[in-house]
């Protein structure tokens, strides 16, 4: 079989965060784990995987020890993106990125929270 992916797909287990709207103006949020990643793209896994279709807002974080300094110790980086389920099954959802995503470090995300 051919493969169709444009992308590379790395197989990465890292935190993530994601965001649906479930009502106008109330917003749902919870952690999950990728399971791998692509610039495509992402598996999620879940207990709670949401209907194929749905949009969503997603963050992944990742650390890197070159990122690492006193204001953020643990060096993070994170993608943050949008994007529509393609997939939705019992483990978790396959999640297309939408072409607005946006990379930035921990130190942009603490400097935003203030």
């Amino acid at each position: 079989m051919d493969e169709k992916r444009k992308f590379e797909r790395f197989n990465i287990g890292v935190p993530a965060r994601i965001e649906i709207i479930i009502q106008e103006g109330e917003i749902d949020k919870y952690d999950v784990e990728t399971s791998d990643l692509s610039a495509e793209g992402t598996y999620l896994k879940s207990g709670r995987p949401l209907q194929e279709g749905s949009q969503v807002r997603i963050e992944i974080f990742l650390n890197f020890e070159e990122l690492r300094c006193p204001s953020d110790p643990d060096g993070s980086l994170i993608i943050a993106a949008t994007g529509r389920v393609l997939r939705s099954g019992h483990e978790g959802m396959a999640i297309h990125f939408n072409e607005d995503y946006n990379i930035k470090t921990g130190l942009d995300f603490i400097q935003k929270e203030k």
